[in-house]
């Protein structure tokens, strides 16, 4: 932080020598922790942080104008196209353009609704009590959590795309529990690993599935660390079998003293639709760039991971619920829903095959449904599983 500050300072505090958003959180996050140590932060330090969370600010007002001009501009050529089209008697014109004004109305749409998740994820980080982070017994503090409040939800294959184990389509009733807000990151199992000495299964054995010459193939030495692309502190951690994942939150509970677990799969599923109905939390179509997974266009697609929290949040505030990784929950796997718990409880079955959910960057739109399902042994480790984590009291149903 020293350095970074003296450079600032060096080069006549130049904003193009402050934090990024992340580096900044990480900054008052490092701040808040030492004001009581010595060194105490430097007033240097100090207003280097200010002047970097000063910026961001600017930098996120100036972005919201020029999406609302964005949207304003596109809504006038819309409407110019169309009054264009009815000017028009050639029927070759007339269909070029209506199909252009079409296009134009779609984009409009596309820009209205990212900007209407945009302003209820900053919405919900404004309300008290929604978010919260645990303080960990050996230090640091554990994933970012927000509560998701109780209700009731039609669970399965509601548009009828999906296969005979997303049906019958069930009503579940949920009990009120704080989910993470992003996937478990690298730097967060890292944490984990560092502190209790925990092996992974891929470490410990023959390594991890990744893709490679055009196969998938298990390398020994890939693994959580390694998974064969390049990988930062702020991606999820890849690599991890549902066994890992388990140890992860039995560490967990035991450094907060909550009871952290994975997610039920009722539980996950009502997260992911967010009060929707559709296959996805944006409506039907997969469109452009709204998550990672293969024909998104991101620029992750088909390629690896993306950070968390890189493309726009669903109504419940979650990041990540459609693509980037497949999510390890806490249930077993059943064929389908028949006879399915109605109380958003575990239910029991194959115990050596574990439910995952969300899709991931190598899978296409279909896969990354809310209503999707897949599954794997518990010991399995691919490049493209991870998980995430809840908090609260949950049952089983046998």
């Amino acid at each position: 932080m020293q350095q970074r500050a003296g450079d600032w300072a060096e080069n006549n505090r130049s904003i193009d020598f402050l934090l990024n958003i992340t580096a900044c959180a990480n900054a008052e996050s490092w701040q808040e922790t030492a004001q009581n140590k010595q060194p105490a932060p430097t007033v240097l330090q100090t207003d280097f942080i200010q002047n970097s969370r000063f910026a961001i600010t600017k930098a996120n007002r100036r972005r919201n104008i020029l999406l609302t001009s964005a949207v304003v501009g596109m809504i006038a050529a819309s409407i110019l196209a169309v009054f264009a089209f009815v000017q028009m008697n050639e029927a070759d014109k007339q269909k070029r353009i209506a199909e252009q004004a079409l296009k134009e109305v779609d984009n409009v749409y596309e820009f209205s609704k990212k900007k209407k998740f945009t302003e209820t994820a900053e919405q919900l980080e404004k309300e008290d009590g929604r978010l919260f982070q645990d303080a960990l017994a050996d230090g640091g503090k554990g994933p970012k959590m927000i509560w998701l409040e109780a209700g009731e939800f039609q669970m399965g294959d509601i548009q009828g795309a999906g296969g005979d184990d997303e049906k019958p389509v069930h009503k579940v009733s949920i009990p009120r529990f704080a989910m993470s807000r992003y996937e478990v990151t690298v730097a967060e199992f890292k944490q984990f690993v560092e502190v209790s000495g925990y092996q992974t299964e891929a470490e410990k054995g023959d390594g991890c599935y990744v893709f490679k010459a055009g196969n998938y193939s298990k390398k020994k030495d890939a693994n959580w660390r390694n998974p064969y692309f390049y990988q930062q502190y702020n991606q999820p951690v890849v690599c991890v079998s549902w066994n890992d994942a388990t140890a992860y939150v039995e560490w967990l509970s035991k450094q907060t003293k909550k009871p952290y677990r994975l997610p039920s799969e009722a539980e996950w599923e009502y997260a992911a639709r967010a009060g929707t109905k559709t296959k996805y939390y944006w409506g039907n179509q997969s469109g452009v760039n709204w998550g990672n997974f293969a024909d998104s266009a991101s620029q992750w697609s088909n390629q690896q991971t993306a950070p968390v929290g890189s493309f726009i949040a669903n109504p419940f505030g979650l990041y990540d619920t459609v693509g980037n990784v497949w999510e390890w929950v806490a249930d077993p796997w059943h064929g389908s829903y028949q006879g399915a718990p109605s109380d958003g409880s575990v239910w029991k079955g194959e115990e050596d095959r574990r439910v995952l959910r969300g899709g991931s960057f190598v899978d296409n739109s279909y896969d990354c449904r809310a209503a999707s399902r897949d599954r794997g042994t518990s010991d399995l480790r691919i490049y493209f599983l991870g998980f995430r984590v809840v908090v609260g009291a949950v049952a089983w149903t046998p």
